[in-house]
């Protein structure tokens, strides 16, 4: 795992290279988790892909994972954590690559590339947070964030019993998913309070301009991912195509499909130059 510098706090991210690959250039792609995750659970993920001749990165944005916790809520908005996102590209002198994101990830990518269509070749959005999730996720993080910020000892005492249970006698997939609730309940709350600085992601006009190609995953019966939000997303774009995952989860426990869907969409999308429209200012 290694680190660099955005305005000053530490960013951990990781590499894939490419297995058995006889290309000389590896086409690169980054992965953005999702809120309040971190980049060890695309670690699995991120094998698979670097097995098939991608360069796969990984990240953990700032609140995140093994990166920094600053306790400025205006560093864990959708737009800040795009500026993150961007500064990764900018260390690791990528001039173009194509992006994977999940949830919040997903909204981060999508932000990124409205504004800097130039430098991303493919987009994979999974599980995208649109207009329609609104009511099901303030329904659902408003009672989390309101019991991290005011739930006291409780909390407190949960996050250190997670803290003495050793990582390495846990499968991956637990021990990424529990990475969040070792932390300190102020850690997570400021995270989620910076969630309400600026908009959660593009707006409809801002998302139809996006020409890069777009790989929408969806699934059903979730109030906070609807698949309407994933068919929206990819019957905006120009570029989108829509695929339905069985359960959240598929990527994680059953990957084979999904993987060899993202590996042969992502392939197509290196091999055939894209013209991109200019990108649109950041606000």
């Amino acid at each position: 795992m290694a680190t660099f510098s955005f305005r000053g706090w530490r960013i951990a991210f990781s590499e894939f290279p490419p297995r058995n690959s006889r290309r000389r250039y590896a086409p690169p792609l980054v992965v953005v988790h999702g809120l309040l995750l971190s980049q060890r659970l695309y670690w699995p993920l991120a094998k698979d892909l670097a097995a098939k001749g991608h360069r796969v990165i990984t990240v953990d944005l700032l609140g995140h994972g093994d990166s920094d916790r600053p306790q400025d809520p205006s560093l864990y908005s959708i737009s800040c954590f795009s500026e993150q996102l961007g500064a990764l590209l900018d260390h690791l002198d990528l001039a173009e690559a194509a992006l994977f994101g999940t949830s919040m990830g997903a909204n981060v990518s999508l932000t990124y590339t409205v504004h800097n269509q130039e430098r991303v070749r493919a987009l994979v959005a999974e599980m995208p947070v649109l207009e329609g999730a609104l009511v099901g996720g303030a329904t659902l993080l408003t009672p989390v964030l309101l019991g991290l910020k005011y739930g006291g000892f409780a909390f407190d005492a949960a996050s250190l019993g997670l803290r003495t249970v050793p990582r390495r006698l846990l499968p991956h997939y637990v021990d990424a998913l529990l990475v969040a609730l070792r932390d300190h309940p102020s850690e997570r709350a400021v995270v989620l309070h910076g969630l309400f600085f600026g908009a959660l992601g593009p707006t409809a006009a801002e998302r139809a301009t996006v020409e890069v190609p777009t790989l929408v995953i969806g699934h059903r019966f979730d109030p906070l991912h609807p698949f309407g939000d994933a068919k929206r997303l990819a019957d905006e774009l120009p570029n989108g195509r829509l695929i339905e995952a069985c359960t959240p989860l598929e990527l994680r426990l059953a990957p084979a499909r999904l993987t060899g869907e993202v590996n042969a969409f992502l392939k197509g999308a290196w091999s055939s130059p894209q013209q991109r429209p200019a990108p649109l200012p950041t606000p």
